[in-house]
Parts: C-alpha cells; structure tokens; sequence
C-alpha cells in the first residue's frame, strides 16, 4: 500500500520516471487509435541520432506509431552498429533494431588515417571496413604501440605514454591540437573493482565533478569556453543564467521558480507583463564586454537592475558572488582553473600536455591527440579478452566478448594521431606477440 500511495502521489505532483513516461506512452497508442496519426501529423519525420544506443521499448513504441506512414511520414535512424556505451554492463541489451534492411553505409573517416582505420577495424563487429582520411602528420611513422607491463608497473605505462606522445608530434602540433587533449580511457573505472583506471592514476576520483563556481564571473567564463567549444549559444545562454538564478535564490524578492532550464525559471519568475523585455535585456547583457573591471561593474548593474522586481539589490551588490575577481588576460583564468583527473608532463624543449583520465563512456564522440586505452577487468581482463580481435582474426564470439568489443571500439576510434593499448604482459604469448605486429602494432615491453 505504501508503494501505491507514493506513486499515486507522485503522480498526483506531475512526477514521472522516463521508464513510467515509456510505459504511458505505449499504452496511449494501444488504447487511443488516433493518438498515432495525431503523432504522425505533428512530427512526420523523425530523425535518431545514436541509434546503435536506442532502448528496445523506445524502437518497438516509434514502430507501433510509424508503422502505418500517413502524410508522407517516416523515421530516419543514424549510428554505428559497431560501437554501444551503456551505464550497466549487466542490462545493456543487444540492438536488435538497428541497422534496418539495406542501410546505407558511410565508411569514410576524417578524424584519423588509414593505420589507426585498421586496428579499429579489428574490433569492429560489423565486417565493412572503415577507411580512414585523416589529415596527415608530420611524422610518417607514428607507431601505435601495445605497452606490455607487469602488475604494478601501471603507472609506468602512463609514463611511456606520455614520452611516445612528445616524440611523435612536433611543437607546433601539440599546440595546434591541444584543444583535444591526450586521454587514458578504461572499460572499467569505479574505484572499488579489482582494476580499474585508478590502478594507472593513484589520484583518479571517478566521482568527481567540476565545482560550483564561486563567483559571477566564472559562469561567464564557461559559457565562453562553451561556445568556443560546441559553437552552440543556447550553451552561453543556459550558462549565465545558472550564475544568475544562484544570486536570485541569495536574495529573493520572490520565489524562482522551477525549470529544466536556467533560462527558463528566470523568465518564469518575473512578472508575466515583463517578460518580453526582461529576455531582450538578458540577451543583451550576454553581448555585453566583460573582460575588464569597468566592463564587469557595468554588466552588474544592468543584471540588478534588470531584474529589480526579483532580487533585493542593496544586499545583493555588497555579496562577493558579484565581484571582479578575474584577470584582464584570459589565458591567467585558463591556467588557473582547477584540474581534475589529470596529469602533466614537460619534456626537455619545455612541451607540456595534460593527459587526461577517465572511462570508456566519458569519451563518447569526442576527438582526442592521443589515446591509450588500458586493461581492467569486468569478471575476466577485458583487453586481454578480446586480444584475437586485435590481431585481426575473428573467432566466435561470447555475450561479453561482444559487449567488449563495441565498448573499445569507441575508444579506439577517438584519436587522431596515436592509438596505444595497455596490456599485462603474461596476457600476451610470444605467437600473439607476432600476430599484433604483423597487424600493425608496435610492442613496448614496459
């Protein structure tokens, strides 16, 4: 009874799980025979990214409602059938639903070339080989090495790495790529597993989250780095206006309201008359110059004074939240900003990189300089695991060896310029030895 009570409740409030939105969604369509003709004329095409990643339930509710096409409707899915990222190895199901019948294939790569295109493709499930076009680098030799470590060298192999990578890129391409980083990705990386990332970083928090930034101005600064980023403004938008509500909570005229989007509960808790002008106002003050002192104090006032009705101002502009704090130079706030999970090294010309930790999953489309993937274990060793694949063969496949395989395929398809792999070297006979090089591995017996 108390758990009808409280899902009563809750349903009472308007609160719903995604699994209970699913399940209302597909008894609507069985129960409502126009409600997917309804559905239809609203949305007549549909397109879905991540496809490879789609829920069962949510591919056989989009079926229920598209499988009668009227105005000319229909649905589109994109992905990679080679590649899944999932939360809990234990519950991810195979995709089932994807590819449909005579899909159509792009196999054209431009993140990276034809040798790291190959070692990928050994670990591709699907048997089309993808071809790699990625800009050339000023080494034409850069060796894609397996390290080869002994337990407790782990840390050691992170030391190899970072030496291969200052030895493959010049000055200039350190630089020129540093925006996207040199990255250590595990299939496992929860601290209490047998191993895990953290064997390879003592300092590595798999929990960790950027803080919450402690004044005005650093919200600007990431909505900054945001846009520069993604090239997306609703990003600078959502930004700013999280600094904006934390000052309105501080000092409340009236109570903000509550939204999905920072935004959205600033303009939801001024007066409804008001409202027009205050997101005009607020999309002003986010053209504003900032950069400066005198900048800063002026996009004070208008914030303040924009949104009077909501925030007590004399007790607001005395709060420290509000004040300069930043440098007239941004590449002082760039430095100064707090690192995690990560590691620096300098060479002897005076280079640095950052390399860069974390799982499998955190580095889902993104493009990395460098990447070395190493072992940890998910009930056996996962590279160790799948080490015919890496040589190119294709035995039969287990339950978890498919999990395996799509999972590092992600990873060993972010580089750009440097694929490595770390692996225990009692994993790795003198015949597989022999086959990984002749694949096209390098070997580092660490």
């Amino acid at each position: 009874m108390n758990v009808v009570k409280a899902v009563t409740e809750s349903r009472r409030r308007g609160e719903f799980t995604f699994n209970e939105m699913e399940l209302y969604a597909a008894k609507g369509i069985d129960s409502i025979s126009t409600l997917a003709e309804l559905i239809q004329m609203r949305f007549p095409v549909i397109f879905i990214d991540e496809a490879q990643d789609t829920k069962k339930e949510i591919w056989e509710l989009l079926n229920k409602i598209y499988e009668k096409p009227l105005y000319n409707s229909f649905y589109q899915a994109y992905g990679d059938s080679n590649q899944a990222i999932y939360n809990s190895y234990e519950k991810m199901e195979d995709v089932e639903y994807f590819p449909r019948a005579n899909a159509l294939q792009m196999l054209n790569s431009k993140r990276f070339g034809a040798e790291i295109a190959k070692l990928a493709n050994g670990v591709a499930l699907d048997k089309s080989n993808m071809i790699g076009e990625g800009r050339p680098f000023s080494n034409n030799n850069i060796q894609n090495t397996i390290f080869l470590f002994e337990n407790g060298q782990e840390n050691i192999v992170v030391d190899k790495f970072a030496e291969l990578i200052f030895r493959t890129f010049s000055h200039d391409e350190l630089e020129e790529y540093q925006k996207y980083g040199c990255h250590v990705l595990g299939m496992v990386h929860k601290i209490d597993k047998e191993m895990s990332v953290k064997n390879y970083f003592e300092e590595y928090n798999p929990e960790v989250k950027k803080q919450t930034p402690n004044h005005l101005i650093d919200y600007f600064w990431i909505a900054e780095e945001q846009m520069e980023k993604k090239g997306e403004l609703s990003l600078k938008v959502e930004w700013i206006s999280k600094g904006i509500c934390k000052i309105m909570r501080k000092y409340p005229l009236k109570e903000i309201e509550k939204s999905s989007s920072a935004f959205n509960s600033i303009i939801k808790t001024v007066r409804p008359e008001n409202r027009e002008e205050i997101r005009s106002g607020l999309l002003e003050i986010m053209c504003m110059n900032w950069k400066t002192k005198n900048e800063w104090e002026n996009v004070i006032d208008q914030i303040l004074h924009l949104l009077s009705d909501v925030i007590k101002y004399t007790d607001a502009r005395k709060d420290e939240f509000l004040f300069w704090n930043g440098s007239e130079k941004p590449e002082e706030y760039t430095k100064n900003r707090n690192r995690v999970n990560e590691k620096e090294y300098e060479n002897e010309s005076g280079d640095k990189i950052n390399i860069k930790f974390g799982s499998i999953h955190s580095s889902k489309g993104r493009t990395h300089l460098a990447t070395l993937v190493v072992e940890t274990k998910y009930y056996e060793d996962n590279l160790s695991s799948i080490l015919p694949w890496l040589s190119g063969k294709r035995p039969k496949l287990g339950v978890r060896n498919k999990k395996r395989l799509k999972c590092h395929y992600v990873a060993m398809t972010r580089a750009k310029g440097l694929l490595c792999l770390a692996i225990p070297r009692k994993s790795v006979s003198d015949q597989v030895r022999k086959e990984l090089e002749n694949f096209g591995w390098n070997l580092d017996v660490v």
